[in-house]
């Protein structure tokens, strides 16, 4: 997944922001292990071969792939992020998938023919997978996250709950992970579509290259988390191989404020500059 990271001009002494998950963390790295996770846990709660598992999941993997431009995860009836934006989100659409293959081949698993139940059920799967992955964190990390915290005025946004992070971090810091200002829970992915005039409301599709299953914008909690510190906001986009060509092209025009790169050694460069 593509993060930013904001540098907020509203202050004297602006703040720099950073997300945690897929900007810190080695996604590939954990992508590996996760999907090792989930197979493990899909098997077992199933009573599914974890072979047979494995098979339903490619299958899975292989339709999104083909089809970037129609799969993304959901929420109810909303689309809230594209099937390949990290490993969490493709495994939770491919987890999904490969339900509903297991409802129509086997008279068992009959009750994954409900939408509300199979999201019940990837919830689960996230929930139990995410809390035994290892830590992965990028090689440039440790010194992007000191460098920054040098200037007094560095915080790391996250939709994480922040106690995971800091012990994710504290693995990377020992002690001086305690040192760093961590907002969690900031709930990016969640659309409210009872929020109104602020953004576009409904599936948005004016991004020039979007797919067509379009974007919901309402995302009203994390807009209030950053409102009072991005405003003015310089922005770098931290790149990765899931960073989709429109996404890439709609964000970096030649802009002073913006900066893409996939390295973080460089986008730290570029805000202590």
């Amino acid at each position: 997944m593509s993060c930013a990271i904001f540098l907020s001009m509203k202050e004297k002494n602006p703040w720099l922001l950073m997300d945690h998950d897929g900007t810190l963390t080695d996604s590939d790295l954990e992508a590996r292990e996760y999907r090792e996770i989930v197979l493990d846990y899909m098997s077992s709660e199933l009573g599914v071969p974890r072979e047979e598992m494995k098979v339903l999941l490619e299958r899975a993997d292989a339709e999104i792939e083909s089809k970037k431009e129609i799969y993304g995860w959901k929420i109810g009836d909303i689309f809230v992020a594209p099937a390949t934006s990290d490993h969490y989100v493709k495994n939770t659409v491919a987890g999904s998938m490969a339900l509903e293959m297991l409802a129509k081949e086997s008279t068992s698993m009959k009750q994954f023919t409900d939408p509300a139940e199979v999201e019940k059920f990837v919830g689960q799967v996230f929930r139990a997978s995410s809390s035994k992955l290892g830590v992965f964190y990028k090689w440039e990390a440790e010194r992007c996250l000191r460098e920054l915290n040098k200037t007094g005025r560095f915080m790391i946004i996250t939709n994480s709950d922040p106690k995971v992070v800091l012990n994710k971090m504290t693995k990377l810091l020992g002690d001086d992970a305690l040192d760093f200002s961590i907002v969690g829970n900031a709930k990016k992915y969640l659309p409210d579509p009872t929020w109104t005039g602020v953004v576009p409301e409904g599936m948005y599709k004016g991004f020039p290259g979007f797919p067509e299953r379009g974007v919901n914008l309402q995302r009203k909690i994390y807009y209030m988390t950053l409102l009072d510190i991005t405003s003015g906001a310089e922005t770098a986009l931290v790149l990765s191989a899931t960073t989709p060509a429109w996404e890439n092209n709609y964000y970096y025009r030649g802009e002073g404020k913006r900066f893409t790169s996939g390295n973080l050694n460089k986008i730290t460069d570029w805000f202590l500059r």
